[in-house]
Order: structure tokens, then sequence, then C-alpha cells
């Protein structure tokens, strides 16, 4: 195994690719039939939304479907949550749900 010390240089193999432009980048392929999406917050730090009017973007060309969290209420449960860090005690720490949108 190597190891390395703090500050050392560490040898890079993707260099020669990405300076001479041949890496590839996701964001540079565009599959035929590709589809984005948007998400769309609110512009106010711990701002609570009391309403959304979708009509314009639910009427653009090209637009496949527009959700909002109400629209997928029932559907779709909270984000499960992959760590379950400890509490000042050792015990679980309490999560609490985390909607999808």
């Amino acid at each position: 195994m190597t190891r390395f010390g703090i500050g050392q240089a560490l040898p890079r193999k993707e260099d020669r690719r990405l300076l001479t432009g041949a890496g590839r980048f996701v964001a540079n392929i565009a599959p035929p039939d590709m589809a984005h999406a948007w998400f769309v917050r609110s512009p106010v730090a711990h701002g609570d939304l009391r309403a959304v009017d979708t009509a314009a973007a639910r009427a653009a060309p090209g637009v496949l479907g527009v959700w909002t969290a109400a629209d997928i209420a029932g559907v779709f449960g909270p984000m499960p949550v992959n760590t379950r860090p400890k509490g000042p005690d050792g015990s679980p720490a309490a999560i609490p749900d985390q909607p999808l949108l």
C-alpha cells in the first residue's frame, strides 16, 4: 500500500485528458429524447410558500410534467436517511422526516 504525506503531490492520471479537451462531461451528452428537470425553491430562507401557480409552466411547449408537493402527497413518502447519527448519550438521534418536495 502506498502512503502519501500531508501536502505531498499525488499522481493524477486524468489531467492530460482534461487539459487537452478530450474529457467527456455529462453536461455535453445529449441522448435523443432527453428530458431536463427543474426544481424551483423559495428565494426566501425559511419562507413559507402559500401558493404555487403552475399554469404557465404546464402550458409551456415541451413540458412533460409539473409537480408540486401537493401533487405527490400520499404517493411518495419522506426521503430515506442513509445514516443514523448518535445523540450525546450514544443513542440514535431523532431524524425528522425530509419531504421529497
